[in-house]
């Protein structure tokens, strides 16, 4: 299924149902996610953008960033973090779904019917490329694939760039929580991206909750 991002953002903000109460966004706030009704409402852009996946077979998500709790790391969640939190929304709003995640934690790695996890350092590119070559990976094509790891352009822009092989025609990539020093960094690299996707927009998307004005979206589609 071919989607329109610019359709469904400007509806999103336009009619400001970024205000209103999603399922996805019950269910991640449900799991501990912060992706909705809270410090973050991605979760109101994401059922419309990703609603389509409810409907089709063997549908596969990729999360790197499973969300570490150990303060010693960087974009640590901090103590009372939930690794795996996002994971486990995906797994119950697509319960067809097979849902993998990576981390550089590996204290937080797990598996479950539907969930399998992989280490992983963003700023470490032969970690990456040793990842997409593990046995149940190497010939798997993604239909999202969302980086909420290592809040830094380069570690952002490093996974895409080994990364985007792995989406399927017509998925779609998301870098989420681009911070604001850092979004003039992304608009510049949007033409590059655009040798591999066909859309691709910065979303600053409204959130009264966000004081840190973090609430910052790039989303590509193939």
């Amino acid at each position: 299924m071919s989607i329109n991002i610019d359709l469904i953002i400007d509806n999103v903000i336009g009619t400001r149902a970024y205000e209103q109460t999603t399922d996805l966004c019950t269910i991640m706030k449900n799991s501990g996610s912060d992706k909705g009704l809270g410090w973050h409402n991605y979760t109101t852009l994401y059922e419309p953008l990703l609603s389509h996946l409810k409907t089709m077979e063997d549908v596969h998500v990729f999360e790197v960033g499973i969300g570490t709790n150990n303060p010693d790391l960087p974009s640590s969640m901090g103590v009372g973090g939930v690794p795996g939190a996002s994971l486990r929304g995906w797994s119950t709003w697509l319960p067809n779904a097979r849902i993998s995640g990576a981390d550089i934690d590996e204290d937080i790695m797990f598996t479950t019917d539907k969930i399998t996890t992989y280490t992983v350092d963003q700023l470490n590119p032969t970690t990456i490329e040793q990842m997409w070559c593990r046995d149940s990976l190497r010939e798997t094509l993604f239909d999202v694939i969302i980086d909420d790891g290592l809040h830094l352009f380069g570690a952002n822009d490093q996974f895409l760039t080994l990364s985007h092989h792995k989406l399927k025609n017509t998925g779609v990539y998301i870098v989420e929580d681009i911070l604001p020093h850092e979004i003039h960094l992304f608009a510049q690299s949007i033409p590059k991206y655009l040798q591999w996707f066909r859309q691709g927009r910065i979303v600053a998307l409204p959130n009264p909750k966000n004081y840190s004005n973090d609430n910052n979206l790039l989303i590509l589609v193939k």
